[in-house]
């Protein structure tokens, strides 16, 4: 019985758990796993659900109440990985994880698309109705060029930048934030305005290129730079 107890402790907990990051744990699920892929978790759900359920309808099997007490541990192992997400919440890939994750050749940093063996992303997806994709004004650079784009997007400040241009950037990711790869854009930003590393940004301007680490970089000529909260999805797809 005592052994059962727990089982059914360890199921409900990740029930629970499950049924709050896709509720209203969303902004801390989109930090780990690709939205597309979140299907996945609904049916852990239901599949805990039935399972919970047979445990609960089966009939005891003669056990031993030493056996079930040694098999607690085993039982409570098992919510372990509940408690390591508690430092999701404020863990984050930054700037510091940009430069791990970047390309870097003669001390510039390559565009995304220099990869080996990188495919563009399908065309069709946006990051919201108002901002463009990252991945996209790389892979689309002349379906946009010369074109009014607005971007959402965190700032690099680096001696590596051409003169008069910073970094605007974010991890793409295919599955989950293990897999995140970096994209990013030039942005060249008003006269005698300044900025802050690593914030999130809003900008709107005109889109053209600029020579950059032997490549031509997608470079926003600024019209409108605002600082902005950082996105229920952060990541590019």
């Amino acid at each position: 019985m005592v052994k059962k107890t727990f089982q059914i402790i360890t199921l409900v907990s990740w029930t629970v758990f499950l049924i709050w990051l896709l509720s209203i744990g969303q902004k801390q699920l989109a930090k780990l796993l690709h939205p597309n892929l979140w299907w996945l978790l609904s049916g852990a759900v239901v599949v805990l659900l039935l399972y919970i359920l047979s445990q609960y309808k089966r009939e005891n099997t003669p056990k031993s109440q030493q056996t079930s007490l040694l098999q607690i541990p085993a039982h409570l192992i098992l919510l372990l990985p509940i408690l390591f997400y508690i430092p999701v919440k404020t863990s984050q890939l930054d700037s510091a994880s940009f430069e791990k994750r970047s390309l870097i050749a003669n001390d510039q940093i390559l565009p995304l698309k220099t990869a080996p063996e990188l495919t563009a992303p399908d065309s069709s997806v946006e990051q919201t109705e108002n901002d463009t994709s990252l991945t996209q004004l790389n892979f689309n650079f002349k379906k946009y060029e010369g074109k009014e784009v607005e971007v959402i997007c965190r700032t690099y400040l680096s001696n590596r930048l051409p003169e008069k241009r910073i970094m605007c950037y974010r991890f793409m990711i295919s599955c989950c934030a293990a897999d995140a790869r970096t994209v990013f854009i030039l942005l060249q930003p008003p006269d005698n305005m300044t900025f802050e590393h690593d914030k999130w940004i809003k900008a709107k301007g005109i889109l053209g290129s600029f020579p950059y680490a032997g490549h031509h970089i997608p470079s926003l000529a600024a019209e409108t730079i605002e600082y902005v909260e950082e996105p229920l999805f952060p990541y590019a797809y």
